[in-house]
């Protein structure tokens, strides 16, 4: 295997899981340029392969164990590792630049480390999924600041200074919310479905029909559902830009038992009990990002669905492309193997 900084010729082959392989089928080699007829202009996107960083059995910078989240600060690209609870710098080389936080609950330290984003002075906010807290770095590496939310979150992202939160509110239903980090204020957007029961298991149902993520461009927010398969696009007073629904996608059934607590069933008919549990299930987003003026929605079963990013027009389904990382202004980090983390940044080239 190559070693980080190690800069591969043509259009490598990839070792690991394509979204469709992840369940169970599909062809595991990466090729920008096998797309669907659908989508004839997708590999255009995609140039030579810059670098790759993750090996097993490398020091720790090199060996990851859960990727928690990514992002580009400049040229550098920045990694955070969710079973460390640490965070890896890489030049634009793919060179070890350096290493910041920790297991723990003091300043810079995580008890889950989750999405990364870069913010327009060059620092680093990483959401601390485990304890609903925000962590910024300086460039260097030093904490700057520990910001708390009542918020559940696992999925954020930024326009600009401000924040954008996928999560769980106590005091609002709306599921997104935005952080002003220059004046601190928050405002939530959004809605869910609603839900017509009174069980006691309806407040774990309720952070079910959360689930997805969200990504930002330009100022508009791209908020992919989990629950039922739609992608909506919201500017940041909550209106709807556009709406569209991911093609494939089945929705399943929410149903309360109330002896074994909140599940769904599949669309085989088969029950599925406590499956808001951390479970990755066929049809659970995984990744909602923009790039070069194409959203890129990836999905559990159906590959990664692309949409024109001021219409919602479906552009076409790729079952080739891995999962999106990290967007750029020029580059692009994808996941090559899930078993063990293996990641690969591409320029971007000019639509």
């Amino acid at each position: 295997m190559e070693s980080p900084g190690t800069k591969t010729p043509g259009l490598a082959t990839v070792v690991g899981l394509t979204m469709a392989a992840a369940c169970g089928g599909g062809d595991t080699s990466f090729d920008p340029g096998m797309v669907g007829d659908s989508l004839p202009a997708w590999g255009s996107v995609f140039s030579e392969e810059a670098f790759r960083v993750g090996q097993l059995g490398g020091a720790e910078h090199e060996t990851f164990g859960e990727i928690g989240g990514a992002a580009f600060v400049g040229s550098d690209l920045v990694i955070s590792d969710a079973q460390a609870n640490r965070i890896h710098v890489f030049d634009g080389e793919g060179r070890h630049v350096r290493s910041m936080g920790g297991p723990g609950q003091g300043p810079g330290e995580f008890r889950r480390v989750g999405p990364i984003v870069s913010l327009p002075d060059g620092s680093i906010a990483a959401l601390d999924a485990g304890s609903n807290r925000l962590q910024v770095f300086a460039r260097d590496g030093s904490p700057l600041r520990t910001r708390s939310f009542p918020w559940s979150s696992e999925s954020m992202c930024a326009l600009g200074s401000t924040l954008v939160f996928l999560g769980r509110h106590p005091d609002t239903p709306a599921p997104i919310h935005l952080l002003d980090f220059a004046s601190d204020e928050v405002v939530s957007i959004g809605s869910v479905p609603a839900l017509d029961s009174e069980s006691l298991h309806a407040p774990a149902l309720a952070g079910r029909l959360l689930e997805g993520t969200v990504g930002c461009f330009g100022s508009t927010i791209v908020y992919a559902r989990s629950s039922e398969g739609r992608v909506t696009a919201l500017d940041r007073s909550g209106s709807g830009v556009w709406e569209a629904g991911i093609p494939g996608f089945v929705p399943i059934e929410f149903y309360i038992d109330e002896a074994r607590g909140v599940g769904r069933r599949m669309p085989d008919g088969a029950s599925e009990v406590n499956v808001f549990v951390g479970m990755v299930r066929v049809g659970d987003v995984l990744h909602t990002h923009v790039m070069r003026g194409i959203v890129s929605v990836g999905v559990i079963g159906i590959s990664t669905v692309v949409l024109d990013p001021d219409t919602g027009t479906l552009l076409g389904v790729d079952h080739t492309t891995p999962q999106v990382l990290a967007v750029g202004d020029d580059r692009v980090a994808v996941l090559l193997a899930s078993d063990y983390p293996l990641i690969a940044v591409y320029p971007l080239q000019p639509r």
